[in-house]
């Protein structure tokens, strides 16, 4: 399970990563940016077609804003029943269903990307977005997994604990070979690095049912497809006031770190720093999301789920309000970033 799951949290992390400054390329304005101007400069636009640096932050971040909020409407209506075809088919081919839908938007954003400008770059990365939208369930079926292999609640525990770091681990090894490889080289063309994505997805599609056994041995062919609409799984959480408290503080969470989604264009447009400067902060987010997540199972049996829920609760509150300071200095900025990213810490307890 290892492999794959490396495999496919590097293609998925790195093509995020990449996503914001290849959008910028695209960009298209007036006034073009000099051939020989120094992209190394605080004041490149990031696009060969724009010089307005202001301009291609704010609409890259504009088309960036689309293709996530369709993938994520898409998300809502598609995981219940990307769930319930885990229980019904099997883990791996839902996993299978994932790498292959990845390799599919890796495939069209790479054709954008070869094509660089013209009024078909919006469709082609609406639709890369919402074919993973509709595909990506590879942690679900993971965890599925997992569940079916370890049944007592410590050694659940403990694979959950190991998968989860390893899988940050994943995250972080993208992180660093774009950022020193990618991002930093300050490219116009991005089409050879989503091409090379793509290929690894590719090869990865196979290896769940060459490397993992399957651990659903007694598929549910029996369920009901309608337990999985919206409007069943919204009266299961309503049903049960446990549930729905989770809810709340699941959808209120992710409700004020969708600020972060644009942390990126702000920087570089409030406070002029280069891209490559941008993404180190990127850096900065992973790595204390990884010793944070890495140090959850021992402070949960320190000071117990709910406190541990609680502190990163209050964490994440306490970090949002201090980065609305943030337009006044970058240091206000990175403060309210290192409160949120310590709020990592209550995803895993949910």
């Amino acid at each position: 399970l290892l492999i794959p799951t490396f495999l496919e949290g590097f293609a998925s992390t790195a093509s995020r990563l990449i996503y914001f400054v290849f959008l910028r390329t695209t960009i298209e304005c007036e006034e073009e940016t000099p051939p020989d101007f120094d992209r190394n400069s605080s004041d490149w636009s990031g696009s060969r077609f724009c010089n307005d640096r202001c301009l291609v932050a704010r609409e890259a971040q504009f088309l960036k804003g689309i293709t996530d909020g369709v993938e994520a409407a898409l998300k809502f209506f598609i995981f219940p029943f990307l769930g319930l075809l885990s229980d019904v088919k099997g883990r791996n081919s839902t996993m299978t269903l994932s790498v292959i839908g990845l390799t599919v938007s890796m495939g069209l954003l790479a054709i954008a990307a070869y094509r660089r400008r013209g009024s078909s770059i919006l469709p082609l990365i609406t639709i890369a977005y919402i074919v993973q939208g509709t595909t990506e369930s590879f942690t679900i079926a993971a965890n599925a997994h997992i569940s079916d292999l370890f049944v007592t609640i410590r050694r659940r525990a403990h694979a959950f604990s190991t998968i989860d770091i390893f899988r940050s681990f994943s995250i972080g090894v993208a992180v660093l070979f774009i950022t020193g490889f990618v991002v930093s080289a300050n490219l116009y063309e991005y089409f050879r690095v989503y091409l090379s994505l793509c290929i690894i997805s590719l090869f990865t599609i196979p290896l769940p049912y060459m490397l993992i056994p399957e651990s659903n041995q007694d598929p549910n062919l029996n369920t009901s497809w309608r337990d999985a609409t919206p409007y069943a799984i919204l009266s299961q959480i309503t049903g049960s006031p446990y549930l729905s408290y989770i809810a709340i503080a699941v959808f209120t969470s992710i409700f004020g770190l969708s600020v972060l989604s644009i942390s990126v264009a702000f920087v570089i447009a409030a406070y002029k720093w280069t891209q490559t400067v941008a993404v180190v902060v990127a850096i900065g987010i992973g790595a204390g999301g990884f010793f944070t997540q890495a140090a959850a199972p021992r402070l949960i049996d320190m000071f117990g789920a709910r406190r541990v829920l609680l502190m990163a609760i209050n964490s994440s509150n306490i970090g949002l309000i201090i980065m609305v300071l943030s337009p006044i200095s970058p240091v206000f900025f990175l403060i309210g970033l290192i409160f949120v990213v310590s709020a990592i810490i209550g995803w895993y307890v949910l």
